[in-house]
């Protein structure tokens, strides 16, 4: 097994076209190999392609009816906020009336 940092440090060393030596480039293979290896395990999946995509279709489906819930309870408090704004509007006319009739 070769050290990752070893096969990083090879792996710069050729990218930067310096030579390698004839047990460096096997070293270089083993590593290249390995890495293949490990990202081979790491990218299987344990369940069916097709279970995986109406999985990952059924979440996006129960985000987006979150996001329409949300949406409603959005325009809800949007309305119910303009009403207030309307009311306190009509009272805060009322109030300068009320001052203006005192001050005059």
């Amino acid at each position: 097994m070769i050290d990752h940092q070893m096969g990083m440090e090879l792996r710069q060393k050729r990218f930067k076209g310096e030579q390698l030596t004839e047990q460096e480039e096997v070293q270089l293979k083993a590593w290249y190999a390995q890495e293949d290896e490990l990202e081979t395990k790491l990218l299987q999946v344990g369940i069916p392609e097709k279970q995986l995509i109406e999985k990952l279709r059924q979440q996006i489906n129960n985000v987006l009816e979150q996001l329409a819930q949300l949406t409603q309870n959005i325009k809800l408090v949007a309305a119910e906020n303009d009403k207030i704004r309307e009311e306190n509007a009509q009272l805060f006319q009322l109030l300068n009336k009320k001052l203006d009739s005192k001050a005059a």
